[in-house]
């Protein structure tokens, strides 16, 4: 009996050392990696990376949707400098600059005083009751050329209220490739071919291995002679709430060698403080790439550069 008991004991210490190298358990393993799928991810990539660009793009963004039923529609005009990635939006929508909002009602406060708190009219100038608009989305700064993190060794997107700020004379290094192995963001999937408008295309499935924030793509359609965008599946846009809550379906085009968004839709109603927002899509509409900025392009300054690129 007591030889039995050692031998038990015996195996168990075995059993022990040989387990004092071993990893620790991992987490869940990673679907397997599909090489066609990322041969197909890695061309898109670069593509998109060779699009060439005027110096800079003038286009107008135009936000629509339905509130309570009404149509409501508000454009900024917008002008990128495409080599800093560097965008402004005029401080006015064309439709306020067309018919300027005339605020109605009392703007009514409460403010403290020696005595105790005063109710009545502020001082002139200052509003204590903002009265809601008719835009709960509001000023947009966005990019024409977004693409979500496709191109290689991009530029950030940056904003800024100040026109001279992209308007300006800056040299810039021309851009010079590297080398090396590309990071691994997503696990991509080969959702199969199919034709649109004649046109064949790949169908890409997309999964962020970290920080879905950032990897925004969930799925992909590239031309197969061109490897170039045609169509997304965003998980959100932009850089804050309602914009960046749902997932939108956005669509490219190419013009004069470069990619563009021509069109970005809300595949959800949006949920803001001024109340649900139906069919929301947002136009790039009357682009012009152009080399050189007319004077009346070169200014602007404004207040508040609202919803930009994340």
């Amino acid at each position: 009996m007591r030889a039995h008991g050692i031998g038990r004991a015996l195996i168990a210490v075995l059993l022990a050392a040989s387990t004092l190298g071993a990893a620790p358990a991992s987490g869940p393993t990673p679907s397997p990696i599909d090489p066609n799928a990322e041969a197909l991810f890695t061309a898109a990539r670069s593509a998109r990376s060779q699009s060439s660009y005027a110096h800079y793009s003038v286009y107008a963004t135009v936000v629509r949707f339905r509130r309570n039923g009404r149509p409501v529609s508000s454009t900024w005009d917008t002008t990128e400098d495409m080599r800093r990635r560097l965008v402004h939006a005029h401080a006015l929508s064309r439709e306020e600059g067309a018919h300027p909002h005339v605020p109605h009602g009392i703007n009514m406060g409460i403010s403290g005083g020696p005595s105790g708190p005063i109710m009545g009219i502020p001082p002139k100038g200052q509003i204590v009751s903002h009265e809601p608009g008719d835009d709960p989305i509001g000023t947009l700064t966005f990019a024409v050329d977004q693409d979500f993190g496709l191109a290689l060794n991009a530029p950030q997107i940056a904003a800024t209220a100040d026109m001279s700020e992209v308007s300006v004379t800056v040299t810039t290094l021309p851009h010079i490739g590297r080398t090396g192995t590309i990071a691994r963001t997503y696990e991509v999937t080969d959702l199969g071919d199919g034709t649109e408008n004649g046109i064949a295309l790949h169908h890409l499935g997309l999964r962020p291995l970290r920080d879905p924030r950032r990897y925004r793509l969930r799925e992909l359609w590239t031309d197969v002679k061109t490897s170039l965008p045609v169509r997304a599946i965003v998980a959100g846009i932009g850089n804050r709430g309602p914009l960046q809550s749902v997932s939108w379906r956005v669509d490219f085009t190419q013009l004069q060698g470069g990619t563009y968004i021509t069109r970005e839709t809300a595949l959800e109603p949006l949920n803001t403080d001024g109340g649900q927002l139906d069919d929301v899509t947002i136009t790039f509409a009357e682009l012009r790439p152009t080399n050189r900025l007319t004077p009346e392009e070169s200014l602007g300054l404004s207040g508040d550069v609202g919803t930009t690129d994340p």
